[in-house]
Order: structure tokens, then sequence, then C-alpha cells
């Protein structure tokens, strides 16, 4: 949800060039140049009288304020505040035409280079690391409003339109939150350890279209593992089931589309991954995508944009099938629907054949929500033949691999790719990639 806050702008004459706000970083006003000294006062109350200012979400405590010239992009004025989501801070300018970006609750580490920016468009190189958006800390929060034009009779104009005296800030997190309710038929509560997401994303750019920064990387460094009696879970009150638990407040970096990375919206390998732990058995998974086209696998979005809330529900079952809906944000909603998660779950990913005798014969079991499934052509054709079963009603199904005749002794390892989604054979749906390694004798 974006978080809206109340300006209170009063625009009074300044008779010096320099600052003095009682701010925590103060930067004097740049050269020359600009109309009659004027300073804003800036209320931070939230418009949403049953905002709670120490809800986690919710909270701010530092505001940085940031306006740029028009044209040309040169700073004009760069203050960092110690606000309160109740509180009021003065910010001095001049009358003129201004961009502003205002940045809530960033980390001391950026401190430095925010307070040293001058132009505009050395922010398009800034970006947040992923160790500074997490659960126990302020969301960082952004905005950028162009075309300000900044008047002395304590006014402003927004891009071209009406006068105004009270403004409102729509401030972005650059991050999403996940809760999860899962619930079972078994007792899960000596085996369910917690829940992981990997394939995060190293950072998030401050504008990410535009970013230039050093590259967003994704690998088993990025990872974040919830264990089962830490402050994110509790019991939940599902009477129905045997077993149930919620997960709450999952705060993790947005995992966006944007062109200088070249991650798209379809980009599967760069796509957040949710697994559940299951202690030393099999651990279910899903690749978190959202499909707004109505369970097209041409249209399935892998990326997590900034400021949504996913609230999803999962079932486990034997053999702990992963059933996840997920409800956006009110305001999130994608095209007004509400995103799914898709599903393909196998139960090996690294198989291997004990003996590499002709005629040998391996088996792969896999649950999707999809309504086809089916195997990518590919070179283990000439080594295994294969016997595909699906029941798209149940959701579950296996693959029989059998070792083919006639092959030369050594090691074979081949890559094989499961796909779930619609067709027959699946085009473009959610893939697993399974190793299959085998010695002939």
């Amino acid at each position: 949800m974006i978080r809206r806050f109340h300006l209170t702008i009063l625009l009074l004459a300044a008779t010096e060039t320099g600052v003095s706000t009682g701010c925590l970083g103060d930067r004097p006003l740049s050269g020359g140049g600009d109309g009659e000294g004027t300073t804003f006062s800036i209320s931070t109350r939230a418009l949403e009288p049953d905002d709670d200012a120490e809800n986690p979400d919710n909270k701010i405590t530092t505001l940085r304020v940031m306006s740029f010239r028009r044209p040309g992009g040169e700073i004009r004025t760069n203050q960092i505040y110690n606000v309160a989501l109740h509180g009021k801070i003065t910010h001095k300018t001049t009358t003129g035409t201004y961009d502003f970006v205002f940045l809530a609750n960033e980390p001391v580490s950026l401190t430095p280079t925010l307070g040293g920016i001058r132009n505009r468009s050395e922010l398009n190189s800034i970006a947040i690391a992923a160790a500074d958006i997490d659960s126990d800390k302020n969301i960082p929060q952004l905005q950028e409003v162009e075309n300000i034009e900044v008047q002395a009779e304590g006014s402003v104009r927004i891009n071209g339109g009406a006068i105004i005296t009270d403004w409102t800030l729509e401030l972005v997190r650059l991050a999403a939150r996940i809760d999860v309710s899962l619930t079972s038929d078994i007792d899960l509560e000596d085996v369910f350890t917690g829940l992981r997401l990997s394939n995060l994303p190293s950072a998030v750019p401050l504008f990410p279209q535009a970013y230039s920064g050093t590259p967003i990387e994704r690998d088993a460094q990025y990872v974040r593992v919830f264990n089962v009696d830490g402050s994110h879970f509790a019991d939940s009150e599902e009477s129905s089931a045997v077993w149930s638990k919620e997960v709450v407040r999952l705060i993790v970096p947005a995992n966006e589309d944007f062109s200088a990375d070249g991650f798209g919206k379809g980009d599967r390998e760069r796509a957040i991954v949710m697994t559940l732990l299951m202690r030393d058995r099999y651990n279910p998974s899903c690749t978190m995508g959202v499909d707004d086209q109505g369970n097209d696998p041409a249209t399935l979005d892998f990326t997590l944009p900034r400021n949504n809330w996913l609230q999803a529900k999962g079932r486990i079952a034997l053999p702990f099938i992963l059933d996840i809906d997920t409800e956006s944000w009110t305001e999130a909603v994608v095209n007004g629907d509400i995103p799914v998660f898709r599903i393909l779950n196998v139960s090996e990913i690294d198989p291997q054949f004990v003996l590499g005798v002709s005629g040998d014969r391996l088996e792969v079991s896999f649950y999707s929500n999809q309504p086809d499934v089916s195997l990518a052509q590919g070179a283990w054709s000439n080594y295994f033949d294969t016997a595909l079963d699906y029941n798209a009603v149940t959701g579950r199904g296996n693959v029989v691999f059998t070792l083919k005749n006639g092959l030369t002794p050594g090691n074979i390892e081949q890559k094989v790719v499961l796909s779930a989604g619609k067709g027959a054979p699946v085009k473009g749906g959610l893939q697993r990639e399974i190793t299959i390694r085998a010695k002939v004798e």
C-alpha cells in the first residue's frame, strides 16, 4: 500500500543564503540564480486516522529532501531530517521550479553518498543493499515529484496543475512483504522447521528503469532462512486442519523488472524461490511468479515489485504438496485480478542410477497446479526411454526414465527439463531442471 503523508506547506521569506533547520545533515543552498528565499513547513502526519506510528510497516525515522533545478538537474537543497510519523519539519529553499526526491529511512551506509549528490542523474547509480531491507529494519521508502513550482505566497503548483497549500506525499516502500498461512492434514509439528527464500536480488535501485550502478546479482549468498522458533511464526487458528502455522511479515528486497539488469518479467531464472523446510524429508518449493492474464504461461510475471504485500495460503499433504494462492495488497492488484503462485515441484533434482545396466528404471514424482506437464526435447533422449503420467485433477504425476540398450560403457550426465503450463507440449511454462547421472557398465 502506498504510504500517504500530509504536507502543510508554509512559504516564508528567508533572509539568509545558508540553512539552519536543526536537521541531521545540512547542506547549504547551492549557487545563485534562483528566486526569493522561502521555507517549507512539512508535516508528516498520516492521512489515515488509524495509522500506527510504531507499526514497523509504517515507521519513519528519517526523511531526506532533495530538490533539483529544472532544467539541468543541479542540486538545490539536500537535507536529511529526524522525523516521526506525526512530526513536522521545515525545509528552506527559494522560489522557482524544481524536481523533488524524498527518501525515508535511508541506510546509514548510504548517507555520505546521498549527502554528496550534485545532480539528479547521480541518483540513477544508487541502489540500497539487500542487507538493509529486512524485517528488523525500518523499510526504505521513496518518492519523486517532478515539475514543482515553488511560489512565495505559501503554495506550490505541481506539474502545471492547480495551486495548492496542502501537499500529499505518496511514499513507496522499496520492499515487498510476504505472509503465508500453512495447513496440513497430517501432523508436521516435528517435521516442519521453517521457510527459505532464495535467489533474492543483491540490491534495489532507487530508480530501476534508469539504473546505471553496480550490476544486481542473484546467487546462493542472497538467501534468507526463517526458522520456526523465530518471531515470524505463530500457531494458526485454522480449526479444520490437523496442523497449521502462520508465517508473518517476511520483508524482502523488491525483485523488479528493469532494463539495465536485463531482467524481464518473464525471466524465470531470476525469480525468488520459496521452499518449505521439512527436516530430513523432501522440501517442496515454488518459483514466485504471478499470472494476471488467466493462466497463460506466456504472460507469467516473475518479478516481485516494490510496495507489494503477498498474502499466501499453502496446503501441505503427502507427498508434501504446496498449493499456494496469493492475495495482493489492495492497491497493488495486477490488472484487477488476484495473482496466483504457479507450481511445479519435483521429488528429485539430482537423481542417480545405482546401477547402470540396460533396463534400469528411475522414477521421479512431481506435483503441479497447471493443466499440462511435458518433457522438453534434448540430448537425454539418446540415453533414456521415458514414460510420463500426469493427472491434472489431483496435480500428481511421475516420469519413469529407463536406460536404453546398447549404450557405450561409461558415465552419463544429462539435464532434463520438465515444463508445466498449457499445451502439449508445453511452451514457455514453469520449468524444473533435473540432472540425471548414471554409470553404464
